[in-house]
């Protein structure tokens, strides 16, 4: 579903489904999978978590449908941009964990702990995955460079580097009126990698990493929150 969203050709470094397949299989495909893992829930979850997981999914539908209809928007502010990766990405985390914290027979209180880390965690996967849009090619990244861009998505590397370097906002600008050009594309990435903008999304993103530490603090000490803080530190070395 997201390869047809969002028009990509490279999933995991080899052509996606909907390239291999055709759209109509990708999202017959999808619709498949996303009810089996529903009724996987019924089976083993809650109603509780089956509630959840419903509110979740039409929540990131809504911030997939925020952003494209924000699609173009030269002056997306941050807020609407931290609005998107909340609830597309971060709502998704957050179920997750909330979800095996719920199974194991945790309290309320640990569940919901459980759900801000996720939050937490998918906030830092979403600022790296987008400055991955900027720095990486699919023989690393597994995506297409500056797929984000080609859609016309304001991600947060072009939105900190129109602040750093004003000028570059009337390049995108013309590109949201014009649509872009593997000209004025390459020329934006060129300036969002000098502006300092991938050095300051990083620092953000390390920010909700520390977060995530900082939420782990609220449960027991042992093997399993180290190993959940190595891995929410090794979001950071996809982009180091």
């Amino acid at each position: 579903h997201d390869d047809v969203v969002d028009q990509g050709n490279v999933r995991r470094g080899v052509p996606a489904a909907r390239i291999v397949y055709g759209n109509a299989a990708s999202v017959l495909v999808g619709d498949f999978l996303m009810a089996r893992a529903l009724e996987l829930v019924v089976e083993h979850g809650s109603r509780r978590l089956m509630d959840r997981l419903c509110a979740t999914i039409m929540e990131m539908a809504e911030g997939e449908v925020l952003q494209l209809v924000r699609s173009g928007e030269a002056t997306l502010s941050m807020d609407n941009y931290h609005r998107i990766i909340a609830a597309k990405t971060a709502g998704l985390f957050s179920w997750c964990c909330a979800a095996g914290a719920e199974r194991a027979g945790a309290s309320a209180e640990v569940v919901e702990n459980a759900a801000s880390l996720g939050r937490a965690f998918g906030m830092a996967f979403q600022v790296t995955d987008d400055v991955l849009d900027y720095v990486s090619g699919p023989e690393t990244s597994g995506k297409d460079l500056a797929n984000d861009l080609q859609q016309g998505k304001m991600t947060l590397p072009l939105l900190v580097a129109c602040e750093l370097d004003p000028g570059l906002l009337r390049l995108v600008k013309e590109v949201c009126a014009e649509g872009p050009s593997e000209s004025k594309c390459s020329l934006i990435v060129s300036r969002v990698l000098a502006s300092g903008s991938i050095e300051r999304c990083i620092q953000m993103a390390q920010g909700h990493v520390e977060t995530v530490g900082e939420v782990l603090r609220r449960f027991p000490r042992g093997r399993e929150s180290e190993a959940i803080q190595r891995l929410a530190r090794q979001i950071l070395h996809r982009v180091s």
